[in-house]
């Protein structure tokens, strides 16, 4: 064979791998929370209190995982509510899917909600992915 040959034989295999890789990466399953169970249940001020005082020590302990936190409603937006109080809040954003289940929920009800820690934001832990455990 020709060095050519082999050259373009090579950036072929290459060039079907990618696409092969894009492919199955674009078309890889979302995790579905609603049938996932949470790794930690926690309190909304516990766990700010946890970021604020040592955010590294807080992102090994949560970071990527699925947790449950319970706690108070102190604010409420299209997509997302704020769980905790006037010092200490959770953000808890929800996917359009999941919107239905906030509609009904009221400032100041005590609620548990299950999602994703995506860590220390601004000023507020960050959960996305949320949804509403079943009882």
């Amino acid at each position: 064979m020709k060095k050519t040959t082999i050259v373009y034989l090579v950036l072929v295999l290459f060039i079907v791998g990618v696409i092969a890789t894009g492919y199955y990466v674009f078309n890889k399953p979302h995790r579905n929370l609603k049938t996932e169970r949470p790794q930690i249940s926690i309190a909304a001020p516990d766990l700010f209190n946890e970021y604020a005082s040592n955010e590294d020590s807080a992102n090994v302990k949560y970071l990527n995982k699925v947790i449950e936190i319970t706690g108070k409603v102190i604010d409420k937006k299209d997509n997302s509510i704020i769980i905790g109080n006037e010092m200490t809040s959770v953000v808890c954003g929800f996917e359009n899917e999941n919107l239905e289940e906030i509609k009904t929920i009221k400032i100041g009800q005590k609620v548990a909600v299950i999602g994703l820690c995506t860590g220390f934001g601004m000023a507020d832990v960050v959960l996305n992915k949320c949804t509403i455990p079943q009882p």
